[in-house]
Order: C-alpha cells, then structure tokens, then sequence
C-alpha cells in the first residue's frame, strides 16, 4: 500500500513540475496558441473520428463476450468510454480495474472471465503498438528489406500465444484432474487460460479489431498532432505510439502529464524533430487527447445502462 501510494504522490509531483517547467520555458499561452488556427469543423470531424475508434473497442469486447445472452452494444460502449475516463484520469492503471467492476455490473460477468479477456485485449493492444512503431522505424533507419525479416516473426507472435495457451491448457486440466489433491493455484492459472480466446475464430476476430482500432485511432492523432506542428506524417505516427505506450511505465504523471509528452517528443528527436516543436505537438496532442476522453465519458453518461440482470441477482 505505501509502494502504491508513493507512486500516486510521485506522479502527482512528476505533473506539477512538468506545469511549472513549461510555463517558465516556454510559456502555456504561446504553447497553446495554435488552438486558434484550428477549425470548430476540423476539431469535430477529429473528436468524431476518436469516438468512431472508442466504437471499434466496443465491438471487440461486445464480440468477445457474443455468447452472453443480455450483452448489448449500447451498454458495452458505455463501459468502453467510462473504462477509457478511469484509464486515463485515475493514477497508476488503477483505472483498468474499472473495466471487470463495469463488468459485472451490467452484465454480471465474473471477475474470472472479464480479468483474463482485458489482459488478453492488453496483450493484443501493446503487440499491435510495438509492431507499427518497428515498422516505421525500420523503414527510417534500418531498410525495408530487414525490416520486414524482423516484423514478420513478430506480426506472428499472438498467433504461437494462442497455440501456447491451448497447449498449456489441456496439460493442466489433465494434470489437475489426476490430482488427489487439488492446487488452488492450478486451478486459477486453468480458469485464467480457459478466459483466453477458447477457439480460433474468436482469437483471430478480436486481434481484427484490435488492428483496425488502432489503425483509426493513430491516424487521427497522427492527423490531429500535424495540426499543431510542422512533421511527417509518419513521424507522428511514431510519437502517439510512443505516448501511448508511456502508459505501461511503473510511474507515469497525473492523467500522464509529463510522462506521455516525454514519450512523444523521445521518439521524434530521431527524425530530426526539435524538443521545442516536439513540445507544443505532444502537450497539445495530449489535451486533445484528454478533451476527448473527457467528452466520451460524457456521452457514456447518456447511454442507458444495462444493469437489469446485475441489479436482479443483487435484490435477490
């Protein structure tokens, strides 16, 4: 508990300093002055397109779980925008516990089950990110030719994941079935692999959308960053993975302040990017960013919620 609440306190200061930093170097009113080139049109045709990537994860989840018998649409991108507020607002990833409480509220799916498809989303969504950026830095500094010998292997990964896992699985549950003595541990670790994608159509549709989600969704921060700044697109492309992927750090500033904007401007400087336009991208970005989020969890507010079977079994 104190270790966690270090690392609250930690980011909390890691975010003021970032504030204070800005302000006496550069200044907040110079840094956020492009805002005022911006279209109302271009900003809510960019917010559009972020709420139609906010669809796409909600497809995956809604897909996932097909077999549940009350899961709806509506309901799942409800969980998906408040899911995507706590990611982002609450300190640590603590956020991410939201998703199997939401869970289990609307549609009164066990911890068991929900845990296990998050971790496998998350698994998906880093190898998704970490294939991408070799791509582009690849084609950049090292050749497409390596590049390609290097991506592919990779691109495979999930796919000796999945295998690996129906491999594991059937080994322990005939390894826990001849015990006299059942494992505790055994059994969490079979009930974890059995909330893997259970056969290959499911595994190969929620890696499809994981793809295409974020496909959409850096093309239109790409876009947005560009707005902001004087880059490559593909140079774009390259700082919002690597602002996104600051999120996997052990310590990482309030709603990422400091920590996401390092992120991006490490990974443009390479390409020739300066740390001051890399700056004014990255903390606009961010706020755009943040904006959206902010809008989504709005609009999930207004989404009728799906808590009739949860809400049943409790008053029973």
């Amino acid at each position: 508990m104190l270790s966690k609440n270090i690392k609250i306190l930690a980011g909390i200061i890691i975010a003021l300093i970032f504030i204070v930093l800005v302000e006496k170097y550069y200044g907040w009113p110079a840094l956020l002055k492009p805002w005022q080139q911006l279209s109302y049109l271009n900003i809510t045709i960019s917010i559009t397109i972020v709420f139609f990537s906010y669809w796409l994860r909600a497809l995956r989840v809604f897909d996932y779980f097909r077999d549940h018998e009350k899961i709806k649409l509506s309901s799942t991108f409800r969980i998906i925008l408040l899911h995507n507020f706590f990611n982002n607002f609450i300190p640590m990833r603590a956020g991410e516990a939201s998703f199997p409480i939401l869970m289990q509220r609307y549609y009164n799916i066990s911890l068991s089950r929900s845990g296990p498809a998050l971790a496998w989303f998350r698994l998906l969504d880093l190898h998704t990110l970490l294939l991408l950026g070799l791509i582009i830095f690849g084609k950049y500094f090292i050749g497409t030719t390596i590049t390609m010998v290097l991506a592919i292997p990779f691109l495979l990964l999930p796919i000796f994941i999945q295998k690996f896992n129906q491999a594991a699985l059937i080994f322990l549950t005939r390894r826990h079935a001849n015990q006299e003595h059942k494992n505790r541990f055994s059994s969490l670790v079979i009930t974890i692999l059995q909330n893997f994608p259970r056969d290959n159509k499911q595994f190969y549709r929620s890696w499809c959308w994981t793809l295409l989600n974020w496909l959409v969704k850096i093309s239109v921060f790409s876009w947005v960053m560009i707005q902001f700044i004087d880059i490559n697109y593909l140079v774009a492309w390259v700082g919002v993975i690597a602002g996104d992927l600051t999120s996997v750090l052990p310590i990482h500033g309030f709603a990422g302040a400091g920590t996401y904007e390092a992120g991006v401007i490490a990974a443009m400087l390479p390409f020739g990017v300066n740390a001051t336009d890399g700056l004014v991208g990255a903390v606009n970005l961010h706020l755009f960013l943040l904006g959206a989020t902010i809008l989504g969890a709005l609009a999930g507010l207004m989404i009728p919620a799906n808590t009739t079977l949860a809400d049943n079994k409790a008053a029973n």
